[in-house]
């Protein structure tokens, strides 16, 4: 630095991070990192002002062409630096000619340039703003990928030298305790008053919708907004049966379009009758009002005649706790296009106690045009049998470049006959225990929402229930027809044609979303071999012979009760290393995690 005090945009400032310690456990996995928060008197010693953008180039790359380049993206705000410093992970130092050749990073030398009004890293700064990354859905965006790979502060690096530690606390008070949404961002909200904010929004149980200021944990409305009396479970609801929640309002994490400034959600709400509704809800992001054209709430409604002639209805008291979809999420291609939202139902996970489609609760998907503000289309999973709900443990719906959506649904598409044997209808008219794959489609009475393409591994008719003595010496009882595919969303990771998703099973199935297959257990249909993640068949144990991904997917159950589960969906991400990584976890004891390597062929 050539003054102390001086501007980086009018002096060079250098910070040298060197490892000496030669040898092959040398390396700075955790990285290190230097405090640039030092002053003289009021002023930073390095000249960094909190309203400003920073960016740093490694100017002794040992590529030359290297030492150019920007290595925090679009930059970082100088309150950003100041807080957490600067932070860098290095190779060990080679100890022969040959280890120098491939360590260009042994020696860092970052210069610090202020990047405000003049950005030297290829695009416009704006005004000193760190670039600030909406987080407008659930799991980042609509191929619910789980990765924000824009992130410029809480970086790799920069949580393995500095840590994480709690910024602020949202007190939501008077409120039931549980949130079951995940709260969405959106920076830069111009609200009713004309000031602007970076605005977190939560969501609860009780069906209170509330605004936040992400940096100083000020509410910003006067009151929560309300959308009605939330649903209140006795003790044996089955809605409930575990006792989490004292009250259901909206469960599913909503979605934003930042386009008209518009909040969707759903929610449950109890009429005068003491009868529950689902209603999709239009909410402004700068005051909580419902926009001009959309005061009323929808009903989330639908009914369809089946191959007996029966009238199967959505059910009032289903759940619908899959986030929301918003098609599309980001701007309209074309004037013309109408942004649709979808919605899903969970269905029951036990069959009816005679054959007959109407005593069960079945697994729909429900399309709203927003932009007219009515309902256009459903699709309904099983609509002769029971069950094939869509829940995905909250997980959303997925849409591809061209909108079609993506769904797993759960355990059903059969019905008991008197006689013990089980008709199972999946494959023909239903659709349980599958990835689904529906489009939109324009026809002389308006858009409807069709099936196009589907995959099923296995029939939750077929799946043997074990007993005791069989799965000995573990316990027994466990239901292995109650196997939801659809535990885990799906997830399309962008640039490939691929489609990702695992459930209860502990498998991990990956499609080419563009020719599913449509067909059921016919493993040759996907792009690699089911992949255990979570259920690891020990075959050295006489209790786990033949437990393999064949047939019907039929394995035995591990110690203590049952498999691990995958109740969350894979996170998706590439990185210079790593193509292709994708990353999931199990419940029951320790979360077990594992990396794979997936390439489309």
């Amino acid at each position: 630095m050539e003054k102390a005090g001086a501007d980086p945009a009018s002096n060079d400032t250098v910070f040298a991070f060197v490892n000496l310690a030669v040898g092959a456990n040398s390396a700075t996995p955790n990285g290190v990192g230097f405090d640039v928060d030092i002053k003289t008197g009021q002023q930073n010693v390095f000249g960094i002002s909190p309203n400003h953008t920073y960016n740093v180039k490694n100017i002794a790359a040992l590529d030359p062409n290297h030492r150019s380049r920007c290595l925090w993206g679009a930059g970082r705000s100088g309150a950003d630096v100041l807080q957490n410093g600067i932070s860098v992970s290095m190779n060990r130092v080679p100890a022969d000619e040959e280890g120098w050749a491939a360590a260009p990073y042994e020696a860092q030398y970052l210069k610090l340039t202020d990047t405000t009004s003049k950005n030297e890293c290829g695009t416009a700064a704006d005004a000193g703003v760190m670039p600030k990354h909406p987080v407008l859905t659930r799991s980042y965006d609509n191929n619910r990928t789980g990765a924000n790979t824009n992130e410029q502060s809480l970086t790799p690096s920069a949580i393995k030298a500095r840590g994480l530690r709690r910024a602020l606390s949202l007190k939501v008070e008077g409120d039931d305790p549980n949130i079951e949404a995940q709260p969405l961002y959106v920076p830069d909200v111009q609200m009713s008053d004309g000031t602007k904010h970076d605005v977190v929004y939560l969501f609860s149980m009780s069906n209170n919708v509330r605004a936040f200021d992400a940096n100083t944990g000020a509410q910003l409305w006067p009151r929560p907004v309300s959308l009605g009396k939330p649903f209140m479970p006795d003790p044996s609801d089955p809605v409930d049966i575990y006792h989490i929640n004292k009250s259901f309002g909206i469960l599913s994490t909503p979605v934003i379009d930042r386009e008209t400034g518009t909040i969707y959600a759903v929610n449950w709400i109890v009429d005068s009758n003491g009868n529950r509704q689902l209603r999709v809800n239009a909410l402004s992001l700068k005051d909580g009002k419902p926009p001009a054209g959309k005061e009323q709430p929808l009903p989330i409604e639908a009914s369809v005649i089946n191959a007996s002639g029966q009238k199967i209805s959505l059910n009032q008291v289903q759940k619908q706790r899959a986030a929301l979809l918003l098609v599309p999420l980001g701007p309209k291609p074309s004037p013309q296009t109408h942004k649709m939202l979808y919605v899903t139902t969970t269905g029951s996970d036990t069959p009816p106690p005679k054959p007959d489609a109407t005593l069960q609760n079945h697994g729909w998907v429900v399309a709203f045009d927003v932009d007219d503000w009515k309902e256009v289309g459903h699709w309904l999973a099983t609509p002769n049998s029971f069950g094939g709900g869509i829940w995905q443990s909250s997980q959303g719906p997925a849409a591809d470049d061209q909108g079609n959506v993506h769904v797993v649904t759960s355990n059903g598409g059969y019905l008991p006959n008197p006689d013990g044997t089980k008709k199972d209808f999946n494959g023909q008219t239903d659709f349980a225990e599958s990835f689904v794959k529906l489009s939109i489609e324009q026809g002389p009475q308006g858009p409807s929402l069709k099936l196009t393409d589907w995959f099923s591994p296995f029939r939750a008719s077929a799946r043997k229930i074990w007993t005791p003595q069989e799965v000995a010496p573990f316990m027994g009882g466990y239901n292995y027809e109650d196997q939801d595919v659809g535990t885990s969303g799906p997830v399309l990771p962008p640039g490939t044609d691929l489609l990702l998703g695992a459930g209860k099973d502990g498998v991990l199935y990956v499609l080419d979303r563009n020719n599913m297959g449509k067909s059921i257990g016919d493993f040759s249909k996907l792009k690699v071999p089911p992949v255990f993640l979570t259920f690891d068949p020990d075959p050295n144990l006489p209790a786990y012979k033949d437990a393999s991904p064949v047939g019907n997917m039929d394995f035995k159950p591990q110690p203590g009760w049952k498999t691990h589960h995958l109740h969350d969906s894979p996170v998706y991400w590439v990185s210079p290393k790593r193509p292709h990584a994708v990353r999931l976890g199990g419940e029951c004891r320790a979360a077990r995690l594992r990396l794979r390597l997936l390439r489309s062929r």
